[in-house]
């Protein structure tokens, strides 16, 4: 948070060829695909950064299933972005994908907080986390083709470092706010 007034300034006023050039971040899909892969990442890391402690307390899971479910939403969405690229390449409208991928998001979100404890979750939470796998390769991909059909040649890499990189940024801000979440009430509701 400190470098980002810096870097603006630098890319701004000094930088002879900018990084981040500002005429292309006036552009408002540039933005939007920015701030959604920010919140994607976000909410991920804030759903899945305590999982496997969840699992092993309060759902009884054994080291090796909580293992494997939680990369569950990894596999799912590697094993669909194949798929998901084909589909993008042969489509003309990316809106219904990125809208598919939204909804499955709030059903995943909905699933995992529904069923946060109890040895009944565990069918809940693989469920949800499939949904998150899926709903990430439905949005993200779509999004990021949809910033990069806003810009040049030239500018094409930059974009997509550029919405990569804040989607890591999305996912660094998750896991500090999760882990404080958690630093000050997972000791007390492990001792309950």
């Amino acid at each position: 948070f400190v470098l980002v007034p810096v870097f603006i300034y630098w890319e701004s006023k000094w930088a002879k060829d900018p990084l981040a050039p500002f005429e292309l971040l006036k552009d408002r899909g540039i933005w939007a695909s920015m701030c959604f892969n920010f919140l994607m990442d976000f909410v991920y890391c804030m759903a899945a950064g305590y999982l496997y402690p969840v699992l092993i307390v309060a759902v009884d899971e054994s080291t090796k299933s909580a293992t494997r479910i939680t990369s569950l939403a990894s596999f799912v969405s590697t094993v669909a972005s194949p798929f998901m690229g084909y589909a993008v390449s042969r489509s003309t409208r990316l809106k219904p994908y990125i809208v598919s991928g939204c909804g499955m998001w709030f059903l995943a979100t909905g699933l995992l907080y529904h069923y946060r404890s109890g040895l009944e979750s565990h069918s809940g939470i693989i469920g949800g986390l499939v949904l998150l796998g899926l709903g990430c390769t439905l949005s993200i991909y779509p999004i990021n083709v949809s910033a990069q059909s806003l810009t040049s040649h030239e500018n094409m890499a930059s974009v997509t470092a550029l919405n990569y990189t804040v989607y890591r940024i999305g996912g660094a801000v998750g896991v500090a706010v999760s882990g404080a979440i958690w630093t000050q009430t997972l000791y007390n509701g492990l001792l309950k």
